[in-house]
């Protein structure tokens, strides 16, 4: 049955109080490694406010108590080698590290990380003699982390006390399997549904979209900034070189297994909040400088946490319904990748069920019925149940694609009607709740007539388009067109649904017998209506504009179209002209011209006091 909410709230809370006592030792840490209170503020800040990081801990998950635990033993490193040389915080650091290998298998990645550093730190302070030479600022020091992360491992897993050898292979295999083998369900990214591998570019794609238009720009403003730190601010520099590092590692460790989730990426977000911190602190320095304003960091600060907020905290509690301002927002955002990963909007939908009378007695068929059931009064049913009261669509499936053949007919049948009860967040469904009685067609329920006669044979009634005549690239085109056979067919006809842009180029097609197969028209009865449902992907490259949809009917064997008269007049090329879709930008213009504000204020804030200095230098060498 799953848990309550009230239990899954009880079990949530201590994670939650975790995360946020690591969130103060990032705070202590960066105070103690930048010996900056302005960094150490707005890095706390940030990864306290990131919305991606927030949605992904306030569930029942290890991820984000994960991605905590790693870089406080990343910090808690990079003290030891940048700060003083502590044994507490290398000692420390392989606390935290054991803690973060035994929340996931991911942790492993501290090993090499921490390994690097600690070179890179002897190699940097060797002529100096700050560290006491290569094998106590290495060897040493990397045999008490590991003894300690080990230890940890070890001490708090009671499996390893009575089988290690057999707990490390089936660790080992599981890894493999992770490896190796991609999701045994569908996945949709950059406007397909895919059930192979991702690629290399997911990653990245997620961390673009459910970054944000702070995180995500400053981020880049610190690595920009980096030669100047270097000269200014060595320590700060290595410290953001050094997490950069981190963040590409375990991305490129991510990448290079099949199985692949977005929630997967999620310790990559810490460290990019925090060098997001120094590019901040950074920049706003310079202008302070240029501008000789003593009050300007601080302004900055404030006006940047204020801005995070305003992105995170009005989603409350839904934080994942958001994605990055600089590609357009959850409009795009979700054209890239699935939506709805922790079924937001479902506890709406079983507080809807709830309040109808006789609730506790309902039957509902719904999609990511875990998400769900744990919210409901009633009683949950397969979704393809024909007792069911109501059935529950969810945004996340439909657009996955996940387990389709059981539920595209449904889906087909009910789209096309307005639900009952619909879920919406910023302007998008993510649920729809449809009673079972909705869904008969007649002619009356066509929403857009059409006229039209097809070889004598079959009548072309009209159309329904979903979601709209307009829409982005890769979005979905669906298409319901209505037939009436005039007599008894003896072949089996074909349809083809073609879209086709203003040159006449086929952008996209369906090809196959009406009803998505199930209904070949020798079954047609005379006089019957045929509801006939298509889907039209539309590419992600596909160029703004207005195209027109084409369908008709064919002989699959010879390949010749039945001749199509609209009000008695031959059509060219025996087709039905059903309608036009406007496809709009992916981008909208302005959304372009806010990032080309944006990230041109950013820009002038890094060039403008070193364009400053320059004339300087040039006065005082004249």
């Amino acid at each position: 049955m799953g848990l309550t909410p009230q239990e899954l709230f009880a079990a949530i809370v201590p994670l939650a109080l975790v995360i946020a006592l690591e969130i103060v030792l990032v705070y202590i840490l960066l105070r103690r490694l930048t010996c900056s209170q302005a960094i150490a503020v707005v890095g706390a800040a940030l990864l306290a406010l990131d919305p991606f990081h927030i949605a992904k801990s306030k569930v029942l998950m290890p991820d984000g108590v994960f991605s905590t635990t790693m870089v406080v033993s990343a910090l808690f490193g990079l003290c030891y080698v940048l700060n003083g040389r502590r044994w507490r915080d290398l000692i420390l650091s392989g606390v935290f590290a054991g803690l973060a290998m035994l929340a996931k298998m991911p942790g492993i990645l501290l090993v090499p990380w921490t390994g690097v550093i600690l070179l890179v730190g002897w190699w940097m302070g060797r002529k100096a003699s700050q560290n006491g030479g290569f094998l106590r600022a290495v060897v040493l020091s990397s045999l008490v982390w590991g003894g300690v992360a080990a230890a940890v491992f070890i001490a708090l897993w009671p499996s390893m006390w009575v089988r290690p050898r057999l707990t490390l292979e089936a660790m080992y295999h599981a890894a493999s399997s992770y490896a190796g083998q991609p999701h045994n369900h569908p996945n949709y990214f950059l406007g397909q549904v895919i059930t192979t591998d991702q690629g290399p570019l997911f990653y990245l794609v997620a961390c673009l979209i459910k970054s944000t238009f702070i995180t995500l720009p400053f981020f880049g403003v610190a690595l920009l900034l980096i030669p100047a730190a270097w000269r200014e601010r060595r320590k700060q520099a290595l410290a953001v070189l050094a997490l950069l590092g981190y963040a590409l590692l375990y991305g490129v460790q991510m990448t290079m297994g099949a199985k692949k989730g977005i929630r997967y990426v999620l310790p990559v977000f810490p460290p990019l909040d925090v060098i997001a911190a120094f590019g901040i602190v950074w920049w706003a320095r310079r202008l302070q400088q240029w501008l000789r304003v003593r009050w300007f960091v601080k302004v900055v600060v404030v006006v940047v946490l204020v801005g995070q907020a305003l992105v995170s905290l009005p989603c409350h509690p839904y934080y994942d319904v958001r994605d990055n301002l600089l590609i357009g927002g959850h409009q795009i955002g979700r054209r890239l990748i699935a939506p709805m990963d922790e079924g937001e909007g479902l506890d709406q939908a079983a507080r809807y069920l709830n309040d109808l009378p006789g609730a506790s007695d309902l039957r509902v068929g719904v999609q990511m019925d875990r998400a769900f059931r744990k919210y409901f009064d009633g009683r949950v049913v397969e979704f393809i149940d024909p007792s069911a009261d109501y059935l529950v669509f969810a945004q996340n499936t439909v657009t996955r694609q996940s387990g389709i053949e059981a539920w595209q007919a449904l889906w087909d049948r009910y789209r096309f009607t307005q639900p009952e009860y619909q879920v919406s967040f910023r302007g998008i469904p993510y649920v729809w709740v449809y009673g079972t009685d909705q869904a008969s067609l007649a002619a009356k329920d066509v929403g857009n007539s059409g006229e039209g006669e097809l070889g004598g044979l079959v009548d072309y009634l009209g159309y329904d388009v979903f979601p709209s005549h307009q829409i982005a690239p890769a979005g979905v085109v669906e298409l319901r067109l209505a037939w009436k056979a005039r007599e008894s067919l003896l072949a089996n006809y074909s349809v083809f649904v073609h879209l086709v842009d203003g040159d006449g180029q086929l952008v996209a097609q369906q090809d196959n017998w009406p009803v998505r197969g199930t209904r070949p028209t020798v079954t047609w009865k005379p006089g019957e209506l045929v509801a006939d449902y298509y889907s039209l992907p539309i590419p992600l490259n596909v160029s703004p504009g207005r195209y027109v949809i084409y369908a008709g009917l064919y002989d699959a064997d010879s390949g010749k179209r039945l001749p199509v008269f609209v009000g008695g007049e031959s059509q060219p090329h025996d087709r039905l002209k059903v309608c036009v879709i406007a496809v709009r930008p992916l981008i909208p213009f302005g959304v372009k011209v806010f990032d080309v504000v944006w990230l041109g204020i950013l820009l002038a804030g890094c060039i403008l006091p070193m364009i400053r200095r320059q004339e300087v230098k040039g006065r005082t060498n004249a």
